[in-house]
């Protein structure tokens, strides 16, 4: 039996309707053979101190379980093993991010409830925290399902609750429509290169595999991407998971941290 130990990273996403702790096992050659998430729901933008920090207690108790345990991948049968240690904590890398619904509230609240995060993480090996901005979440979304394909020469268009991020090999916009404002009326839409392949992620379409523009059930979500440039039979791909990997910002953050 060959076993290579783990290098674990832990992304705590701070978004709009919950906050996710998203844990991937890594090999020394940068394959993702471990990946596990743990949500509580609200977001924590809209609550009070106290709350935030009893909602983020949970999501701590997770990587005490983590840090009490190191992990191996067995190549051969592709087995992950956890042996528990007491005396050699993993150590490993977090970082802590917060996104639209934080960019939403005015600097003193948001400094405060920084604080009030920071705090209750303080403890662990957090390596960076602070607030994404929608253009750096598209990107690294984009480096996510880039890092899953193994291609880079497509388009990849993340929804979230507030915001849409929109992205290509070079290029990155995002737009304040989201799927809790989808109806929301936004202009000077950017055309996307209709030739290149669609990856889309959103709640409109988490059930769907390949479909057409004219196939969506919400107008909103449908008017969006005809805005876009793309024709109506036009056929794109659903994405929200690869190999049980959700496809999303945390994926490419935790890239950086190898």
């Amino acid at each position: 039996m060959r076993l290579v130990q783990l290098f674990l990273i832990g992304i705590i996403d701070i978004g709009s309707t919950g906050s996710r702790l998203n844990i991937y096992g890594y090999t020394k050659a940068k394959d993702l053979v471990l990946y596990k998430q743990h949500k509580v729901e609200e977001g924590l933008h809209l609550l009070k101190n106290e709350q935030i920090r009893s909602k983020l207690k949970i999501l701590s108790s997770f990587l005490d379980k983590y840090k009490k345990s190191k992990y191996f991948y067995e190549i051969k049968t592709s087995k992950i093993y956890s042996i528990s240690t007491k005396k050699i904590e993993n150590n490993f890398k977090i970082g802590i991010f917060c996104t639209a619904g934080f960019r939403s509230i005015n600097k003193k609240n948001r400094i405060d409830k920084l604080r009030v995060i920071y705090d209750v993480f303080k403890k662990y090996n957090v390596k960076e925290y602070g607030i994404l901005s929608g253009k750096y979440e598209g990107y690294l979304g984009f480096e996510s399902l880039k890092y899953l394909l193994k291609k880079n020469n497509f388009i990849f268009i993340d929804m979230g609750g507030k915001s849409t991020q929109v992205v290509s090999n070079n290029s990155y916009i995002s737009y304040k429509k989201g799927s809790t404002n989808i109806n929301k009326n936004i202009f000077n839409i950017k055309k996307v290169d209709k030739t290149l392949p669609v990856y889309v992620s959103s709640v409109f379409t988490r059930k769907m595999k390949k479909f057409k523009v004219n196939e969506i059930k919400n107008a909103g979500m449908k008017r969006f991407l005809i805005q876009l440039g793309l024709k109506e039979n036009k056929e794109l791909i659903a994405v929200s998971k690869m190999d049980g990997v959700g496809i999303n910002w945390s994926l490419g953050m935790s890239l950086r941290f190898l």
